[in-house]
């Protein structure tokens, strides 16, 4: 699959194509630095590789499997042992409860247990029934319960 498909002038190829679908993404040049703009922020931010697959993977939520923009924050802060910390993206559901929570790489970070257990902590403050992780070309998901986590082969449907 192709990046983000645009005719705006910072070329997507300083970003690797992932293996998550092409989308028609707002990029641009501010302050001589790549911005890309974010439908859930409604504003353009930085472009760093963990921001170019969690704009392709929320695209990816909203279009494929319908999960609405309102119900999802980015970088919404936490408290883990008395540290200040900060999740990628969280999908609430339509109770405000958190649904499924995403850990994002860069395209050139593996995905290694140590990457899930920093998802799994986070989500041990938030309990939310789904934990997902995604680096643009590998993406996990695992459904949460009391005997630990379960890989998935898809992910969940949003209801």
């Amino acid at each position: 699959l192709k990046p983000c498909q645009t005719s705006n002038p910072v070329k997507p190829t300083l970003f690797p194509p992932l293996t998550l679908p092409a989308f028609e993404c707002k990029l641009t040049e501010i302050a001589g630095k790549p911005h890309i703009y974010c439908l859930v922020r409604r504003k353009h931010l930085v472009l760093t590789p963990e921001e170019w697959v969690r704009q392709h993977f929320i695209n990816l939520l909203s279009t494929r499997y319908e999960y609405p923009l309102a119900l999802m924050r980015i970088e919404g802060g936490l408290r883990l042992n008395r540290l200040a910390k900060r999740t990628d993206l969280v999908v609430y559901d339509r109770e405000g409860r958190p649904f499924l929570v995403l850990e994002c790489k860069a395209p050139t970070v593996r995905l290694t247990p140590a990457v899930l257990e920093q998802a799994a902590r986070y989500n041990h403050v938030l309990q939310a029934p789904y934990l997902a992780v995604s680096n643009g070309m590998d993406h996990f998901c695992f459904q949460v319960s009391a005997e630990g986590l379960k890989r998935m082969g898809d992910l969940p449907i949003f209801l």
